[in-house]
């Protein structure tokens, strides 16, 4: 993915934001309903009923094109290399698998913005 230098910043700072979010628990919320990831995060501009493309959305960055028209694109991130996304872990992992998805997806992720300066 080519990214110029302010947009790489503005991508690493949310995706350190959602990191910082997971490792405090953000989406083991006691008596709630199960968070949903990215959408139940601080990260996420989108407004109810609102459409993600609205809020400016830094991980419409990461959805592959056909996704993009989702509702919920983030849903379609692929987390790692057998492309599985949130969407298909929902279905097929538990919590704890689904988060460690998430948490290498967001190191690696960072790892490669953050040495591409």
């Amino acid at each position: 993915m080519t990214v110029l230098p302010l947009e790489r910043k503005r991508l690493s700072d949310t995706l350190r934001r959602e990191l910082e979010f997971l490792a405090a628990g953000g989406y083991r919320e006691p008596n709630a309903w199960a968070p949903l990831i990215f959408e139940d995060s601080p990260i996420c501009r989108k407004r109810p009923g609102g459409d993600c493309s609205e809020g400016g959305c830094s991980l419409l960055s990461f959805v592959p094109t056909e996704h993009c028209h989702r509702p919920s694109p983030c849903r379609y991130i692929p987390l790692n290399a057998a492309g599985e996304t949130v969407n298909h872990l929902y279905e097929t992992a538990t919590l704890d698998e689904l988060e460690t998805a998430l948490r290498e997806w967001l190191t690696s992720t960072l790892q490669a913005l953050e040495g591409s300066d």
